[in-house]
């Protein structure tokens, strides 16, 4: 279980917490979507959860930092239009690029 970084967009980096199960193995994969209050410890343990019990579980950090309320907002509207900061690494966490 770690924080790490990947890659979407035009050499764009999204931050993240990892959880992978213990052992060897080809597990499958879930992306776990924070909730308003964005990347709590809360959230944290939902993917160490999901990971002892055989899943790889990426949660990417959707707020871009400052006003809590400005990041909200912003990451709902680049949902709604498919495009943007909030929409992007979330995309990318489920395909990764080259795949």
């Amino acid at each position: 279980m770690s924080f790490v970084t990947y890659h979407h967009g035009n050499d764009s980096v999204a931050p993240a917490y990892l959880a992978v199960p213990r052992g060897e193995g080809r597990w499958p994969a879930v992306v776990v979507v924070q909730d308003v209050l964005g990347m709590t410890a809360d959230l944290r343990r939902t993917a160490d959860r999901l990971a002892e019990n055989g899943y790889i579980a990426l949660a990417p950090a959707l707020y871009a930092g400052g006003l809590k309320i400005r990041c909200l907002i912003a990451t709902l509207r680049a949902a709604s239009a498919g495009i943007g900061t909030g929409y992007a690494p979330l995309v990318a966490a489920r395909f990764p690029p080259g795949r």
